[in-house]
């Protein structure tokens, strides 16, 4: 059974590996509690941002923006309307 699974996954490519891999990250932070990431710039991203990925060493974790504001970081700015 553990062989067909590795098999399988590693014979994934292209998008369907880069949606499985975003989608493991994105479960690990929640189970960690970090579905909100701080950087070191004073300003936060949810699992929206194009930086949330990219923020792999976070200054502090939050569970929620509100959370992160009340610390205060303030929003990256890209889901401002």
């Amino acid at each position: 059974m553990a062989f067909r699974v590795a098999r399988t996954i590693t014979s994934w490519t292209g998008p369907t590996l880069a949606l499985t891999v975003a989608l493991l990250f994105f479960i690990a932070a929640m189970l960690d509690g970090c579905a909100v990431r701080a950087s070191q710039h004073s300003v936060y991203h949810t699992p929206e941002s194009p930086w949330y990925e990219r923020t792999h060493s976070p200054e502090r974790c939050f569970t929620s923006p509100q959370g992160a504001e009340a610390a205060g970081y303030r929003s990256a700015g890209y889901d401002e309307e």
